[in-house]
């Protein structure tokens, strides 16, 4: 199984209140370039948890 099914599995089953869930959405769409997504999904996990310093450097190293 790949990140992307993972997590799509979890938003499925109530992972949109899980932030690794949108840190792990943001991931991919970052590796494939699609930079408005991953920054989508890195405010999202900082919506969810202002204090998620992984998620605001992940944020940071999108530009």
């Amino acid at each position: 199984m790949n990140v992307t099914a993972l997590v799509q599995s979890n938003l499925n089953n109530g992972g949109q209140y899980v932030e690794e869930t949108f840190y792990w959405q943001g991931m991919v769409y970052a590796a494939q370039g699609q930079t408005a997504d991953a920054r989508n999904a890195f405010r999202q996990v900082l919506s969810i948890n202002p204090n998620a310093a992984f998620a605001q450097e992940a944020l940071n190293r999108l530009g």
